[in-house]
């Protein structure tokens, strides 16, 4: 039989990518979290950067859409008493009142459109979090590691990192047919291991 890894991981990334760092190497103990690789984020920078501009701005049309709104309603307010004393026309508090309402409208666009904004700025910044990958458990790398500049992504055939977590290591055993009457539940065994044959395990 084996001694086989019950907890072990081929680690890739979320978005297809070149490699710009690699953090570990073959036979390195990582820690849970720990960064193993990040890849280029060039592009997702621009990309969170642009969105962000987008969302300052978005809120700035916010902020003078609420202040032409308030003006508004000042202006309202006055043309309405002027009205009712009789010393301004009533139309003029009537049209005054199609612009509050104008306003409003412009504001509640103002607002959805920050919204939808915002949301674009937290996915690119999700998108970047994906250039950096880290390790799911605490483990020993397995293997070589995909180099600087290589591809890797969920679509590419070998992962970036191999790990896997020796705690978790346990003995996979192939018993030929004719020996199977042989094997009791909680019975003894004995495992010698063919890379250290002078002990018993």
């Amino acid at each position: 039989g084996y001694v086989v890894a019950q907890r072990q991981t081929r680690v890739a990334c979320q978005i297809l990518g070149r490699i710009a760092e690699m953090k570990v190497k073959e036979g390195d103990t990582v820690k849970a979290d720990a960064l193993l690789f990040r890849i280029e984020d060039a592009a997702l920078q621009a990309t969170a950067s642009a969105a962000r501009s987008r969302s300052l701005a978005a809120h700035a049309r916010v902020q003078s859409a609420t202040a032409n709104l308030a003006v508004l309603k000042l202006q309202l307010a006055r043309d309405q008493e002027l009205a009712s004393k009789q010393v301004g026309q009533a139309s003029a508090a009537e049209d005054r009142l199609e612009q509050v309402h104008a306003a409003e409208a412009t504001l509640e666009a103002a607002k959805l459109e920050a919204d939808a904004v915002d949301e674009e700025y937290r996915q690119s910044n999700v998108q970047l979090g994906y250039a950096e990958v880290h390790a799911p458990f605490a483990g020993i790398v397995l293997g070589k590691p995909l180099d600087v500049g290589e591809l890797v992504g969920t679509f590419t055939e070998k992962p970036a990192v191999e790990l896997c977590d020796p705690s978790t290591l346990r003995a996979e055993i192939d018993v030929p047919e004719k020996r199977l009457d042989r094997v009791r539940i909680g019975g003894p065994v004995e495992i010698v291991l063919d890379a250290f044959p002078e002990s018993r395990f």
